[in-house]
């Protein structure tokens, strides 16, 4: 298949920004020489007029149209695995999302081709941290997957969630549960939100060093919760007989949640990606559980294209480092 000069363009501008972010990593920014902070002031110059100035924009596949305080929206100028051209895209109103869908037009493709590679016509998605539904969008048009079960519970995320599962076509059954996911048994909670911040949500008091009365820089939400059982009982009878790809994202409580899942819904799993963190909150017994699942599948890999092994112990061994480092795992069955 032939490379398109759109898709060169940006994997170029792709790799030049890697090896500049390089340079500017190992810059020093509070210098009493302004030369030395050249890079990083310029670049953050470069990038303002691009998001401020759409025209501007070194490489385009998206306009802004209409921004107000929760979500923007972006219309296509060319088709992307994310949507076609002139089709319109809702995202939460963040300078960083919006600004990089509008130039290279999709949201992380290599997890979505990942996911539509080992979907079936009997396949169901399962998207827990849904965010505003983009990985889904991307999977159902590489796969059209006829099954989408997304679960997200920040208002911001399923405002744009629910305007861009309208492009769904009519052979996708989907569902949206607005909820967050949690092993504890109650009808709502908090989402704790680094302030001005919409990719790093989490649920829950479990998470160490949030504390939302004394820190200011913590923005409450009050959401509602639905436990991990109530979730995979429901998720399997909604499915029947498909099989599952699995997209988890929960902020750190993926072990929690996914160790408790039944040996039935794993059993149906296919193929899967998950968000490991070792956080300090997640038990022996967790662990091992979750890990005594993933055994399912031989292997399991640290990279999309399944080239870098990660053997079981290893993982168990990042889990328990407790350093608060998160990494995705990717695994199918052959």
């Amino acid at each position: 298949m032939s490379v398109s000069l759109g898709a060169y363009v940006e994997d170029l501008y792709s790799l030049t920004m890697k090896a500049l972010n390089k340079i500017i990593a190992n810059t020093p920014i509070a210098n009493p020489i302004p030369i030395r902070t050249f890079i990083s002031r310029t670049k953050e110059k470069v990038l303002n007029i691009q998001w401020r100035n759409p025209r501007f924009q070194l490489i385009k596949a998206a306009r802004v149209i209409s921004n107000d305080n929760k979500i923007a929206c972006l219309e296509f100028n060319r088709t992307t695995v994310l949507s076609n051209k002139g089709d319109i895209i809702a995202v939460p109103n963040d300078d960083y999302m919006p600004r990089r869908i509008a130039l290279f037009g999709y949201w992380d493709r290599e997890l979505s081709i990942f996911l539509a590679s080992g979907i079936s016509r009997n396949s169901a998605l399962l998207d827990l941290g849904a965010h505003c539904g983009l990985i889904a969008l991307q999977t159902y048009n590489l796969s059209f997957v006829s099954k989408i079960y997304a679960v997200e519970p920040k208002e911001s995320n399923l405002i744009a969630l629910r305007r861009n599962f309208k492009k769904l076509g009519k052979g996708c059954d989907s569902t949206i549960i607005e909820a967050a996911v949690t092993e504890k048994n109650s009808e709502s909670g908090y989402l704790y939100t680094e302030r001005g911040a919409t990719m790093n949500s989490s649920i829950n008091s479990n998470l160490p060093g949030l504390n939302a009365k004394g820190n200011s820089e913590i923005e409450l939400e009050e959401i509602k919760t639905i436990k991990e059982t109530a979730l995979c009982k429901n998720f399997l009878a909604w499915i029947g007989n498909s099989d599952i790809a699995l997209k988890s994202d929960l902020q750190g409580m993926d072990v929690i949640i996914l160790s408790r899942f039944s040996d039935i819904f794993w059993s149906k799993v296919r193929i899967g990606s998950i968000e490991i963190c070792s956080v300090s909150y997640a038990s022996v017994i967790e662990i091992n559980l979750l890990i005594m699942h993933l055994k399912r599948f031989q292997k399991i890999f640290l990279d999309t294209k399944l080239t870098k092994e990660i053997s079981f112990s290893e993982l168990s061994e990042f889990y328990l480092s407790k350093t608060n480092k998160a990494v995705n795992i990717f695994f199918i069955k052959k």
